[in-house]
């Protein structure tokens, strides 16, 4: 299982990004394989990941995951194990992004 930390702070605190790291490192056994932060220091918020690779062992499933646009942010854990038939499904819909890995299914 992978660990998950975020922060929301009431205003901006340029201490956010260290402070989300430190959060993150304290559950490097839940994720050895990877781990990274994203803030938004402005806004005041920030999300944790750490990674246990388990089905994509490649880097496209790193996260924090962003959407397309680049709106989104976020952090999961889990496996989606039917991953290539719900892709096949998206794609008879017209629905086929670029994709990167089965996080992004």
């Amino acid at each position: 299982m992978c660990g998950l930390t975020g922060l929301w702070m009431k205003q901006a605190n340029p201490a956010l990004y260290s402070s989300v790291k430190a959060m993150s490192e304290t559950l490097y056994h839940r994720g050895p394989d990877a781990g990274a932060v994203w803030v938004d220091e402005p806004k005041g918020i920030g999300l944790g990941h750490r990674r246990l690779k388990v089905i994509d062992l490649s880097e496209n499933g790193a996260q924090p995951m962003h959407s397309a646009c680049n709106r989104y942010v976020l952090v999961f854990n889990g496996e989606i194990y039917n991953h290539h038939s719900l892709r096949s499904e998206l794609e008879q819909l017209g629905l086929a992004p670029n994709w990167r890995g089965h996080s992004d299914t």
